[in-house]
C-alpha cells in the first residue's frame, strides 16, 4: 500500500526544546513502591508550549491553566498573525468534553473558523493538545510534521 510521509525540517528552537524534554525526562525520577516501579507525581497545573506553525511564520505561545479536575483556560500570545490575535481575545475555558467532541463540533475549531485562521492551522491543534496534558488526559510529548522531498 502507497504512504505519504510529511515531515517539516526542525528549526534550531525546536531541536533545543527536543534536547531539554529529553533531558526533562532523563531526570524525572523512578520510585520503588510495594506494587513495584511508579513514577513520581509529576502533576502541574499550567504548561506552556511554543508552536511553530511553519510556512506563515508567526511563532506564538499557548498556554493552558487548569481550572479545576474537568476544566482549563487556555491563553495565546506573542502571535503575529491577525486571525490568531482575534482567536486569542476569545475567552478559551474548556471542558473535557470540548476537547473530545468531533472537529465539526469542536468548539475550539468553531472558534478558530469564526476568527479567520486557515484550514490547515496548528494553532487550534496546539490548543487542544495543551488542555489535554493539563488535564492530564495526554503525555506531554512534541508533535512534528516533517516535510520529506
Amino acid at each position: 500500500m502507497f504512504q505519504k510521509r510529511f515531515y517539516i525540517k526542525k528549526s534550531k528552537e525546536v531541536q533545543e526544546e527536543e534536547q531539554n524534554s529529553k533531558k526533562a525526562n532523563q531526570t524525572q525520577k523512578l520510585i520503588s513502591g510495594s506494587g513495584g516501579t511508579q513514577r513520581k507525581n509529576m502533576k502541574k497545573d499550567k504548561i506552556l508550549f511554543k508552536v511553530d506553525p511553519g510556512a506563515c511564520g508567526f511563532v506564538c505561545e499557548v498556554e493552558a491553566k487548569r481550572i479545576s479536575k474537568h476544566e482549563c483556560r487556555v491563553n495565546i500570545r506573542d502571535s503575529q498573525c491577525e486571525h490568531v490575535k482575534r482567536l486569542a481575545q476569545k475567552p478559551l475555558i474548556l471542558k473535557v468534553k470540548d476537547i473530545f467532541a468531533p472537529v465539526i463540533k469542536n468548539k475550539v475549531y468553531h472558534l478558530a473558523l469564526e476568527c479567520g485562521c486557515h484550514v490547515s492551522c496548528v494553532i487550534p491543534l496546539a490548543i487542544i493538545k495543551a488542555s489535554e496534558v493539563v488535564l492530564e488526559l495526554a503525555v506531554p510529548k512534541n508533535v512534528f510534521i516533517k516535510v520529506d522531498n
